[in-house]
């Protein structure tokens, strides 16, 4: 606000944890903004001025190598500078502000070969950045868009998305305001319409309502186990667990499921209380370590019908914690 912007900086973070300080206006809710923005490669850069600016991530594709990610205006004429790498992973990113868009080049060094290719689907991005998800968690808690952790919404599952009737109307996955919740909707997606359409490439009717609601049950217990070892040890919270009377219903002419009262309780001094009830200093806390703790995926192997929980490594960018 008071301040010149930062020219020609360098930030280092080292493995553990990182904390800027600074004076009020200094714009620290902005450079974590800005950051975020960087390291998020599967979003477009829409009206983002990232011209100038590199970010480069260590010990990816298995610790092996690091990556530079480089934005790059582009030129009219579509030049392209190359970059060369002694050793590692370099991805050259050319900024396009008129088309708000930005390419990736990937470099990829091996004892063997030098490759160059574009990165143009998320997908490639996943397996390169595999270890580093960026998380920005904002000042305070967010007053919608947390359902089961603090609203009880009714979530209808259809074939192809999900959506959330919330109080402040339908959302869909990638509107919601907590990694946590969708982590637990992408979950349970994968385990109706992913995991039991097919098998052995023959069409299998669709999982009944108490089939269904039988699987959740169990999923939503590794995630209330998980959040409650952590909120016990840092939170006046004593334990966490799934309202029993949430309830599945299958709509068979729509095709498509309705979950109704899927919310999470947090027990405090021997009391069983909703979301809205905790204190503000407690609601923060089961927000950013839901937030932190979130897996990567929770999948049912339908072979041996075990739950197996994926974590990943995690940029994470905490706003006054």
């Amino acid at each position: 606000r008071d301040y010149p912007p930062l020219r020609d900086a360098k930030v280092d973070f080292k493995p553990g944890l990182n904390i800027i300080i600074g004076k009020n206006g200094a714009g620290k809710t902005r450079f974590l903004t800005v950051l975020h923005e960087l390291a998020d490669l599967h979003e477009q850069k829409e009206h983002f001025g990232a011209a100038g600016c590199n970010i480069v991530f260590g010990g990816v594709l298995s610790g092996k190598a690091d990556a530079e990610v480089e934005f790059i205006e582009e030129k009219s004429s579509g030049d392209k500078r190359d970059r060369q790498a002694n050793n590692g992973v370099i991805i050259d990113s050319y900024f396009m502000p008129q088309k708000a868009q930005v390419k990736l080049l990937l470099q990829a060094n091996t004892f063997t070969n030098n490759e160059q290719y574009y990165v143009e689907s998320p997908e490639r991005l996943n397996y390169l950045l595999a270890s580093y998800a960026p998380l920005l968690i904002r000042h305070g808690t967010p007053a919608t868009g947390l359902p089961i952790l603090d609203e009880s919404a009714e979530i209808m599952l259809e074939k192809r998305s999900v959506t959330v009737e919330l109080k402040n109307g339908t959302k869909r996955i990638d509107d919601l305001n907590s990694q946590f919740v969708k982590t637990i909707f992408r979950t349970l997606f994968r385990l109706v319409r992913l995991g039991f359409t097919v098998i052995q490439g023959a069409p299998v009717p669709p999982m009944t309502a108490n089939a269904v609601r039988h699987q959740l049950w169990r999923l939503m217990a590794v995630y209330t186990e998980r959040l409650a070892h952590y909120l016990s040890l840092y939170s006046p919270i004593q334990a966490v667990r799934c309202a029993e009377y949430f309830q599945v219903y299958y709509q068979e002419m729509q095709d498509h499921y309705s979950i109704k009262g899927l919310v999470l309780e947090y027990q405090v001094n021997g009391q069983w209380l909703s979301f809205s009830l905790l204190s503000d200093g407690t609601k923060r806390l089961v927000y950013i370590l839901a937030e932190i703790l979130a897996p990567y995926e929770v999948a049912l192997v339908k072979e041996t019908d075990e739950i197996t929980v994926y974590d990943k490594k995690k940029i994470i960018l905490l706003e006054e914690p």
